[in-house]
């Protein structure tokens, strides 16, 4: 059970919806539920939420499941062909062309222009040759 007293109340992430785009949407230090199970139909029974997503916890959010094993992230990595966008993914968020270097009006995102990583990409902020993350704070050493 969860109750929230004052503060905003939890974000419901239903078993269908995207997990890294709840993420994505949520604002730092929101509570996501995790809704357990995909309701019975006509059809089908009720079984329970698997997400098959690789996530990034690239914003303090929190990730609460909802009742006994209804709520399963599989982060599987294969086929190996799943790291792919998640590593391009990885890339934007730190402001990293494809090359792994960092990005700047002479070293765009992807120079054959196949990818990009554009404004509003997974809460990218990318414009120039300056490369900035909305709300990411880069760790710098002490």
């Amino acid at each position: 059970m969860t109750v929230t007293i004052g503060g905003k109340a939890p974000t419901h992430v239903a078993p269908t919806v995207s997990m890294q785009a709840a993420i994505d949407a949520a604002s730092p230090g929101d509570l996501l539920m995790i809704d357990p199970t995909t309701p019975a139909t006509a059809t089908t029974a009720t079984v329970p939420a698997i997400h098959q997503e690789l996530l990034l916890m690239w914003k303090p959010v929190r990730l609460q499941g909802v009742g006994a094993a209804g709520s399963v992230l599989n982060a599987n990595t294969h086929p190996a062909g799943k790291l792919d966008a998640w590593r391009r993914q990885v890339n934007c968020l730190f402001g990293l062309a494809i090359n792994g270097q960092p990005m700047t009006g002479t070293n765009p995102y992807d120079p054959s222009g196949v990818y990009s990583c554009g404004a509003g990409v997974n809460g990218a902020n990318f414009s120039g040759t300056a490369t900035t993350l909305a709300g990411f704070t880069p760790y710098a050493p002490p």
